[in-house]
């Protein structure tokens, strides 16, 4: 578990408040940037779908490079101030000023670039930085609590801005959209201040010591194997959502947009009693659970089809909750694999590993099996990776609650 209980100096029972405003803001933050490169850059730059999808993997390079910058804020605090809230303070202006400029810019060249990568780089510092906070702050029974609000608030932002920006889009001025997206990034960041992190000692900061016994632990390395096989069942919602469920189901976009809201709601409210469950039962059971959550929510996915609108809306809040339940599952067993002297950058190699699951392994184990096999059962191909995964589980030692004094109880 934790290398040190820091967390006894401050913890306050209001911080999964604090962190289920912090993603709420990430989620539609999130959203509205994929929204505002895929369609913005289309529309008003008049580039072609096969160049904005380049752009977006370009753009989002910060993102694969997580670890690196996460790894300085867990090694060098800056003063008094500590190693989390001032670089997401500092993550708060450059968001401020970067959107500032994006709802200026009309044309594309390097300059928008530029900025958008800037604003994706602020977002990789305040995101990690408010992780490794999590980690430093949270009692070990109150773990599932905050991953569960947090990726239910997610869930929630995310539909909130698919919803707000969606509509906005078609009437009002994309200047006004862009500082709404930046608003939501600075609100963001306050939120992630509010949060008052443990004393910066000499052991409580990065050291090379503490990545060698990392390196050394069993569980490291099943839950990176863990993590990297069982992430594979996010596929549809997060991949493939969009073009899996307008193909399967021949809809206009208007309704696929209300199913992917109504899907984001589902995540809302599968992650917040996942978490609370996992701090009753241990790190194990939920791991379980929400893996045999998301097989099912798979094989739910796989039944969608044309002309049955009630149908497809139910199905797509059902998986949604499933997967939101196991990925609560998942997140609550990064915390427990990531030192909270490294928390940071080992909280992002877990959640890398988990966007290599998605996007690599689950997306060309897709490829390959949709055109053979068909669309529907080249869901179910991410199965077998799951069930794998939960071989795993017995071999990790994680979270268990602590047993009641019998004596106590009778009290």
């Amino acid at each position: 578990m934790t290398a040190y209980e820091g967390w006894k100096e401050v913890w306050r029972p209001w911080y999964p408040l604090v962190e289920g405003i912090f993603y709420f803001c990430q989620g539609f933050y999130s959203i509205g940037s994929l929204l505002y490169v895929a369609i913005f850059a289309v529309d008003t730059f008049k580039l072609s779908l096969n160049t904005v999808a380049l752009l977006q993997v370009a753009v989002v390079a910060p993102v694969y490079l997580k670890m690196i910058p996460l790894a300085l804020c867990d090694r060098y605090p800056l003063g008094k101030y500590g190693r989390r809230r001032p670089y997401i303070a500092i993550a708060a202006i450059i968001y401020a000023i970067s959107y500032a400029v994006l709802s200026q810019i009309t044309t594309f060249d390097i300059l928008w670039i530029a900025t958008v990568m800037i604003g994706m780089l602020a977002w990789v510092v305040a995101d990690g930085c408010l992780d490794g906070l999590t980690i430093d702050v949270t009692p070990p029974e109150k773990a599932g609590l905050m991953q569960g609000v947090a990726w239910g608030g997610r869930g929630l932002g995310y539909a909130f801005g698919a919803l707000v920006i969606g509509v906005m889009s078609s009437s009002i001025n994309w200047s006004i959209i862009v500082l709404m997206i930046g608003v939501f990034a600075v609100i963001q960041c306050l939120a992630g201040i509010l949060i008052k992190e443990p004393k910066v000692t000499t052991e409580r900061v990065a050291s090379l010591d503490a990545y060698k016994k990392v390196a050394k632990r069993r569980e490291t390395w099943i839950g990176l194997a863990y993590i990297l096989l069982a992430s594979t069942a996010l596929l549809v919602s997060e991949v493939f959502g969009t073009t899996y469920l307008k193909e399967q189901t021949q809809t206009d976009t208007t309704t696929l947009g209300i199913a992917l809201a109504i899907m984001s709601l589902g995540i809302f409210l599968g992650s917040l009693p996942m978490g609370i469950i996992s701090d009753k039962v241990g790190t194990k059971k939920a791991l379980l659970t929400g893996n045999v959550l998301a097989i099912i929510g798979c094989g739910l996915l796989a039944t969608i089809g044309p002309g049955n609108l009630t149908w497809m809306l139910s199905i797509a809040f059902t998986a949604g909750a499933f997967q939101g339940a196991q990925m609560t599952a998942m997140l609550r067993m990064y915390m427990e694999l990531s030192p909270p002297e490294i928390g940071g950058s080992m909280f992002a190699l877990y959640s890398s590993m988990s966007n290599a699951g998605i996007s690599v392994l689950a997306s060309l184990t897709f490829y390959f099996a949709a055109p053979k096999l068909g669309n529907a059962s080249g869901v179910l191909s991410v199965i077998p990776y799951v069930a794998v995964a939960t071989l795993m589980i017995p071999f990790m030692t994680l979270y268990k609650p602590a047993k009641k004094d019998p004596a106590q109880a009778k009290r």
